[in-house]
C-alpha cells in the first residue's frame, strides 16, 4: 500500500467516466470555471436521461407516468384499478396488454401536445372517480 488517499464508491463512479478528474481532486487540484460548467452541465443531462429510463422500463400506466409521474396519487389510483379490476378477468388481461401495446406510441408521438394532455387528464380523472365510488 502506498500513500494513496481512499477512494470512496461514489469516486469509483465517478473514475469510471473521468479518472483524471478523480486523481487531480484527490491531489488538491479544483477544475476550472468551463470545467465546472461542463460537469454540471453532463450531471443535469444524467440525470434527465435516468429519469427517462425510469419512465420508460415502467410498464405501468404509460400515460398516467407521463403526466403525473411515477408516484403521483392519480397514477397509484390506476396501477390499483388494473390490478383489482382488471387483471383478474381474461377482458381485463386482454384490455390490459393492449394498452401496453399502444400507450407507449401514444405518449411518445403525442404525449407533448395540448390536446392529448388535456383528454387523458379527463379520462383518468373519470377512471379513478368510478374506481374510488365503486
Amino acid at each position: 500500500m502506498g500513500t494513496e488517499p481512499w477512494v470512496n464508491a461514489s469516486e469509483v463512479g465517478q473514475a469510471k467516466f473521468c479518472p483524471h478528474s478523480l486523481y487531480l481532486q484527490k491531489h488538491g487540484f479544483k477544475p476550472n470555471r468551463e470545467a465546472s460548467i461542463v460537469m454540471r452541465k453532463g450531471t443535469q443531462q444524467h440525470a434527465r436521461n435516468a429519469q427517462k429510463a425510469i419512465v420508460v422500463e415502467d410498464k405501468r400506466c404509460y400515460i398516467a407516468t407521463a403526466l403525473y409521474g411515477v408516484d403521483h396519487p392519480n397514477t397509484i389510483a390506476l396501477r390499483q384499478w388494473r390490478d383489482t379490476h382488471l387483471t383478474p378477468h381474461w377482458w381485463g388481461r386482454l384490455i390490459t396488454n393492449g394498452y401496453y401495446g399502444f400507450s407507449p406510441l401514444l405518449t411518445k408521438y403525442f404525449g407533448h401536445t395540448r390536446i392529448f394532455r388535456w383528454v387523458a387528464k379527463w379520462l383518468i380523472k373519470r377512471i379513478t372517480r368510478i374506481k374510488t365510488n365503486a
